[in-house]
């Protein structure tokens, strides 16, 4: 009997993912092809274990061909399509094959499914972005691939159609970590590049490709022209077109082509008026340019519609999941923080976390501001609804997270829960601990493993501890660590020290200075404030407390740089929107134009047409588009 589905692939070295493919597909499939391009590894091994079907294809550039080679072999009436790195649903095996097996056609077609692109670390399943491929084809018709990269189907018999089927790949190449390891980028772009000739270079899709392929090597000038030149051959009917807009209007606002940016941004929002893909990024637009309470109400609609059409069951995104609360929710808290809106910013870094528990950037900030405001106890209630104890990884995540944040109360109680799981804390929660603890010994020094602690941290101890060798455990420069820590010491007991150690290296003392200060070793903290620290150190320092809502000694330190005429741009931009937060816009501006002048940034230009006086907002407006005349035609401004 003919088998129903034949799953068809093209692997090398792909030993780390390729078991998770193959074991996904066991109920599905009824005959695996293996076509290796060359792999080195254990690869062919362990698609032995799953099929005796394997075939060895020199690698000729040619994605097609190899895919080609694949098809050759397959006996199924239908062919599935999967990289390695690449797994489906768990569920609905049977419903597909059931519905394979009644479908009838005399044309060449297939169907669609939807791919679940993780992107970032791959941990977190909230940075995914959603496309669509044809992975699933009758096999005849003459149905094969076409171009070297990026490969499209094609049929002697007339275009393959293609279905929408509710089935889904999950896709995992294109995390950081994967991409870097493979070299993918560079590795696509060599091929795309030698097909950039004749008229391929106006096909709107292969501008597309051609155009992400730059992007991921950061060539963006080189991006930004074939995206735009993709556009101009685009529909909204077209498969890529809205993906080809994001990542058009992402880049517009990076180079900062807030303009060109914004008039794609809402052609999106008109074409996707129940969607949050696009009027997110209108929120991420305005909060770039400084107007707050604008983005702000975006970003409250994005979460309306993400909650209305999830009580409906119905998407509210094309592109990522993450523009519908994950950003909302981030970019109010931040816009909160700014305003001096603490309890606000909890309540929506609370609300990023129900969606995206692996955030643990806003977990820190979180637990940073409880810390501030409530009771060891009460903190450790609200973390632990968000991170139940019953679950014993959450034991030793907040147990981490105290010893980052310099907590002896939470580190302390969630180091009882961890003793429970028998686990060894690694170098850096070690000396995190021993640090906050107070309880450092001789071997916890003669343990430490090279390239195991921050470089701030190997700093800190070294400092503390009065041992210059600690800072060979940094992941950095250690000779650069080393010099500073010597400095350091003879700062502290008023000797002279060789300020050049500093050069280039304010931001280690800084991050090791905010160590010091978290863990309570004051008196040495404030030695090398006063003897070390540069005025650039000093900047970053009343900087970094003004960040984290520790008002009272951000200013103190505001005020001794402005008296010293030492006070960065930066700094006056933040005393402007402390003014601001404190309803005094006649003190506010001074500071703000003062900030502008010294170093000119894109969002002083809402804060002023949010806060300022018409006549304030117009004299403003004309000084800052003298400095930015591209944006001059940005309507909202």
């Amino acid at each position: 009997m003919k088998p129903l589905l034949s799953l068809c692939m093209i692997v090398k070295n792909e030993e780390k993912v390729l078991e998770r493919c193959l074991l996904s597909v066991k109920t599905l499939v009824d005959e695996i092809i293996i076509v290796d391009t060359g792999s080195t590894d254990q690869t062919k091994a362990i698609a032995a274990r799953h099929t005796d079907k394997i075939y060895d294809f020199s690698w000729m550039n040619d994605f097609s061909a190899a895919r080609n080679e694949s098809i050759r072999h397959a006996s199924g009436r239908w062919i599935l399509i999967l990289d390695a790195d690449e797994y489906i649903q768990p569920a609905d095996h049977d419903k597909l094959r059931k519905y394979l097996l009644e479908y009838k056609s005399d044309r060449p077609c297939g169907f669609v499914l939807n791919i679940m692109n993780f992107g970032g670390s791959g941990n977190d399943e909230a940075n995914v972005t959603e496309s669509m491929g044809a992975r699933l084809f009758l096999n005849g018709k003459s149905i094969r691939y076409s171009e070297p990269i990026h490969e499209q189907l094609t049929s002697d018999f007339g275009t393959p159609s293609f279905t929408p089927y509710p089935f889904v790949i999950f896709h995992t190449g294109y995390t950081v970590q994967v991409v870097q390891e493979k070299n993918k980028s560079e590795r696509n772009l060599s091929i795309l590049e030698k097909m950039n000739v004749g008229e391929k270079r106006y096909n709107p899709y292969f501008c597309f490709v051609l155009g992400n392929e730059y992007v991921g090597v950061n060539r963006e000038d080189e991006a930004l022209k074939v995206y735009r030149r993709s556009l101009e051959r685009s529909s909204p009917s077209d498969t890529w077109y809205f993906y080809l807009l994001e990542s058009l209007a992402l880049l517009e606002m990076k180079k900062g082509n807030y303009s060109n940016a914004h008039v794609n941004i809402r052609n999106g929002i008109k074409l996707l008026p129940d969607r949050t893909d696009f009027l997110c990024m209108e929120g991420i637009l305005l909060e770039t340019l400084g107007l707050w309470n604008a983005a702000e109400n975006v970003f409250q609609q994005c979460i309306q519609i993400a909650e209305e059409a999830e009580k409906k069951g119905s998407p509210y995104w094309v592109i990522k999941p993450l523009y519908g609360k994950i950003v909302p929710h981030q970019s109010i808290a931040e816009i909160k923080r700014r305003k001096g809106d603490i309890t606000g910013a909890i309540h929506h870094w609370v609300k990023t976390l129900q969606v995206q528990p692996k955030n643990y950037t806003v977990l820190q900030l979180l637990m940073d501001a409880l810390l501030q405001s409530e009771s060891y106890d009460q903190v450790a209630s609200i973390i632990e609804q968000l991170y139940p104890l019953h679950q014993p990884m959450n034991k030793m995540l907040l147990h981490k997270m105290a010893l980052k944040i310099g907590s002896i109360e939470l580190a302390s109680k969630y180091a009882a829960e961890v003793q429970q799981l028998d686990l060894r804390l690694d170098d850096a929660d070690t000396v995190r601990q021993n640090l906050l603890l107070r309880n450092w010994s001789r071997s916890t020094s003669s343990s430490l493993q090279p390239a195991s602690l921050e470089d701030s941290l190997a700093m800190a101890a070294a400092i503390v501890h009065q041992e210059i060798s600690i800072a060979d455990s940094a992941t950095g420069d250690t000779a650069a660590c080393a010099a500073l820590v010597q400095g350091a010491l003879l700062a502290i007991n008023n000797k002279t020290w060789n300020n050049e150690v500093l050069t280039n290296q304010e931001n280690k003392l800084t991050q090791t200075l905010q160590l010091l200060w978290r863990y309570g070793y004051t008196e040495i903290y404030l030695s090398l404030m006063q003897n070390m620290a540069s005025e650039i150190v000093l900047n970053n320092m009343a900087d970094w407390f003004y960040t984290r809502g520790l008002h009272e000694q951000a200013l103190d330190l505001y005020s001794v740089l402005l008296e010293n005429n030492l006070l960065h741009a930066n700094g006056l931009k933040n005393v402007g929107v402390w003014y601001i937060n404190c309803a005094n816009t006649v003190e506010a501006f001074p500071f703000l134009e003062a900030s502008f002048k010294m170093e000119a940034s894109y969002n002083i230009i809402g804060l002023f047409k949010e806060h300022a006086s018409p006549e304030a907002y117009r004299n403003f407006k004309s000084f800052y588009m003298k400095k930015f005349p591209v944006i001059s035609q940005c309507i909202f401004l």
